[in-house]
């Protein structure tokens, strides 16, 4: 870290128990990489679960885990343990690392698992504290190429299984020379790190701020998920650079419809989902004293991050209802090809490719390496349009994926574990915007006519944020002339 050379005493990472200077931070990654590269350097696949909440400890975590020449593979703590099982299963990670809060959970899933585990403690002189299924003998570190892997996210899959990618960090690398050419984050920046760290958003959270020199700033999860306590704690810390979906504006801006904060916030970027354009307006008159420039930024795990971007501001006033995905970042090249009945799929190539899905067969479908007139492009399943300035405009999706508070989620997921785990004959599930949010509605044909079952059964096999709030039982599902669901009858009929 050249940071911790030029500037050893200036803040780079802190928390609601921890601040670490570069240096600080710097000395601590490379201590806990030398304590866990033992581990990596037996065994084909290097990859580590991190089971955290947001802290210094997860942030360390990720950076001493890729230092140490493996890929992290997020966790959050809440999720059910037949996800874990899963996720253990497609990945075999070596080892897990967690923090003292989450220790004893993770002891559970270690020896069930039979996986090593090591804890962090971001403010001890040790920071590893406690190793469990293996010893720490040498302290070398491999040499980095840029083809490494560097992470593995899991998203939902369509198999009813989560689905993990491969990601590199070339990707990374890539991703942030792009956003740097537009947003020319310096060390004075404060960078809030608000995104849950199993969404593929938080990696670039991380390295906007740490390849750049600013400051990292991570919230509790409490106040993360609270607006009452979010937006105090943005002001409090003078967070200059802010990323948010545009699900939880919404939220925020149902209980801030007129407020003085955000003074010193530059950026602020919305992601994850469509960005309306009356919630950018919505936006400029709630927050009267702020000069931040909304930026939207559009991008599929698999592409590393985000491949194109627009200004906000320059379509308040124009006839459109979601701002446009808008042009390339510098290192992406995205192609509009024709899909069928006057539609254009998305297509993003470029070295910030993922290496590939962990399943191989998912890889060919996706990533397509044998087309003699192109380089290896990704089908994001997204489709867009050229507009009269040249910016891309989302116009939905190829299949049943959406998003979800900023999470992909694949809708036949969450129906084949109602038809699996639920004793249900058929099941459908659709996307509903209320006042502020989308959430989940499920019909279900089932005997079982127990919404709190439901829900209770889809847990242990499914995180919160896939679950339906909405439940409706009946004893078919309607059907179209062609013999499809009819969502539309669905959406009509019990949900106007």
């Amino acid at each position: 870290m050249e940071h911790a050379k030029n500037r050893p005493d200036n803040i780079a990472l802190t928390d609601e128990n921890s601040e670490l200077t570069w240096m600080q931070l710097h000395n601590t990654v490379v201590n806990v990489a030398k304590k866990i590269a033992p581990v990596l350097s037996v065994g084909k696949e290097k990859r580590v679960a991190v089971f955290f909440d947001g802290s210094a400890e997860m942030v360390i975590a990720i950076l001493a885990v890729q230092l140490a020449g493996g890929a992290y593979i997020p966790l959050e703590p809440k999720i059910p343990d037949v996800r874990i099982d899963a996720i253990f299963d497609a990945s075999s990670p070596a080892l897990m690392l967690t923090d003292g809060k989450n220790r004893q959970a993770c002891e559970a899933i270690a020896a069930r698992l039979a996986v090593p585990l090591a804890v962090i403690d971001a403010q001890s002189s040790q920071p590893v504290t406690e190793l469990q299924g293996y010893s720490a003998a040498g302290d070398a570190l491999p040499s980095l190429t840029p083809q490494m892997p560097a992470v593995v996210f899991f998203t939902s899959g369509s198999t009813g299984k989560p689905k993990g990618v491969e990601l590199s960090h070339i990707g990374y690398q890539r991703w942030f020379e792009g956003v740097q050419e537009l947003m020319a984050v310096k060390p004075d920046d404060r960078v809030a790190l608000t995104t849950n760290h199993s969404f593929d958003l938080s990696l670039g959270e991380i390295v906007l701020s740490l390849v750049s020199g600013a400051a990292l700033y991570v919230p509790s999860q409490t106040v993360v998920r609270d607006p009452f306590s979010l937006l105090p704690w943005l002001d409090r810390h003078s967070i200059t650079i802010w990323q948010s979906v545009p699900s939880l504006m919404r939220q925020i801006l149902h209980f801030f419809p007129q407020s003085d904060a955000l003074r010193t916030l530059r950026i602020m970027m919305f992601c994850g989902e469509p960005l309306e354009v009356s919630l950018v307006a919505k936006f400029r008159e709630a927050f009267t004293h702020t000069s931040a420039q909304p930026l939207n930024l559009y991008g599929p795990v698999e592409a590393s991050v985000q491949v194109s971007w627009c200004w906000a501001y320059e379509y308040l006033h124009s006839a459109l209802t979601v701002v446009p995905l808008g042009k390339p970042l510098k290192h992406a090249q995205i192609q509009l090809v024709d899909f069928g009945e006057g539609s254009q799929e998305i297509q993003v190539s470029g070295e910030h490719l993922a290496l590939r899905y962990l399943d191989e067969e998912k890889t060919r479908q996706a990533f397509i390496d044998h087309d003699p007139s192109r380089p290896r492009y990704y089908r994001t399943g997204d489709i867009g349009a050229l507009n009269d300035n040249g910016d891309i405009e989302y116009r939905g999706r190829v299949d049943d994926q959406v998003k979800i508070n900023g999470y992909r989620i694949e809708l036949s997921e969450i129906e084949k574990n109602i038809t699996a785990h639920f004793a249900a004959s058929d099941a459908c599930v659709i996307p509903v915007l209320t006042e502020d949010r989308y959430e989940l509605a499920a019909f279900v044909v089932a005997e079982n006519h127990d919404s709190k079952a439901l829900r209770r059964t889809l847990a242990e096999t499914l995180p919160v944020y896939m679950l339906p709030r909405r439940v409706f039982f009946l004893d078919a599902l309607p059907l179209t002339s062609n013999g499809k669901r009819d969502k539309v009858r669905l959406k009509t009929e019990y949900l106007s």
